[in-house]
């Protein structure tokens, strides 16, 4: 397993949350507005299948590596809360949660720089 590809497509998931997460907020007084989230990032089983390959035409067919590995979808998140405008975001909560994305994108960071540094270390000898 590739580490840089795998924090790089969690450093774009983390992003694409921020950007969902910052909607949100930015819509915290639109009426009827329901908040929304990121499925949860995950490596899934097509980043292992892009390894595979077919050397026979018997042999059984891998899903095409699109780069989808770890893809996300936009869903409206279901707390059962809302005001009488029928919003459902909570600023706590949304804040609560760019804190965490934040903590993530920083530990992602901060893993990238340690696997770079000994990748340099290794080839300097």
């Amino acid at each position: 397993m590739d580490v840089f590809s795998v924090a790089s497509r969690h450093a774009t998931w983390l992003q694409g949350r921020q950007q969902v997460l910052a909607e949100n907020i930015a819509n915290s007084d639109s009426p009827g507005y329901k908040a929304r989230d990121l499925t949860a990032f995950s490596l899934g089983p097509q980043s292992f299948q892009s390894q595979l390959k077919v050397t026979h035409q018997s042999h059984f067919q891998t899903a095409s590596g699109n780069g989808a590995a770890g893809a996300s979808e936009v869903f409206i998140t279901g707390n059962g809360e809302g005001t009488h405008s029928g919003n459902s975001v909570s600023l706590e909560r949304e804040m609560k949660k760019v804190g965490e994305t934040a903590s993530a994108f920083n530990f992602n960071t901060g893993v990238t720089k340690l696997f770079h540094r000994m990748l340099l270390m290794s080839v300097k000898g």
